[in-house]
């Protein structure tokens, strides 16, 4: 005899069981008894309020560190602007011939003065010491006021091509003499 099917097992093993109708729907009609529901997942309204938890705390998160970093770049703009225009600038506007010796005119513009005890001049990038020779009185031991200029002479022969180099704190004018 050969069996073909799962029913002709059950009847061969339970013949008069099987038969007698009293257990074949247990066989052959199995319902599914579950006692939760097959869905799995969160429902839609709690995934809805995650999401919007979720999207404040990240606007939020941004807000902050976006507020922070704004605010520090304009406090180091300030204190660059501000430390930029309380140090002393100055500008060289012209530069001649001073009986073979070097003269050069010196212009603050800075909003602070400059103190010319602190000045150093170089020629061709090697210092050189200098005096000076205007009706301001450039020399040592003064200041040049804001917008004010002097004449000074530098101890070093006059040539064209000459790099001069004028320093003053953190401060300096660079020219060539042409």
């Amino acid at each position: 005899m050969e069996i073909n099917n799962f029913e002709e097992v059950l009847k061969s093993c339970f013949g008069k069981f099987f038969e007698s109708n009293i257990r074949k729907d247990f066989f052959f009609k199995r319902k599914k008894n579950f006692s939760y529901n097959a869905k799995k997942g969160i429902s839609p309204v709690i995934a809805t309020m995650l999401m919007v938890i979720i999207t404040i705390s990240l606007v939020g998160f941004a807000y902050t560190f976006l507020s922070d970093l704004v605010t520090t770049g304009a406090n180091t703009a300030q204190n660059q602007t501000s430390s930029l225009i309380q140090n002393p600038q100055i500008s060289i506007n012209s530069v001649w011939n001073e009986s073979g010796n070097i003269g050069v005119s010196i212009a603050s513009v800075g909003t602070t003065a400059v103190n010319l005890k602190n000045m150093r001049v170089f020629v061709n990038n090697a210092p050189k010491t200098w005096t000076g020779a205007s009706i301001d009185g450039c020399n040592n031991s003064e200041s040049l006021v804001p917008g004010a200029s002097c004449n000074i002479v530098i101890n070093e022969a006059y040539n064209i091509g000459s790099k001069i180099k004028i320093s003053v704190a953190k401060a300096e004018a660079i020219t060539t003499i042409t």
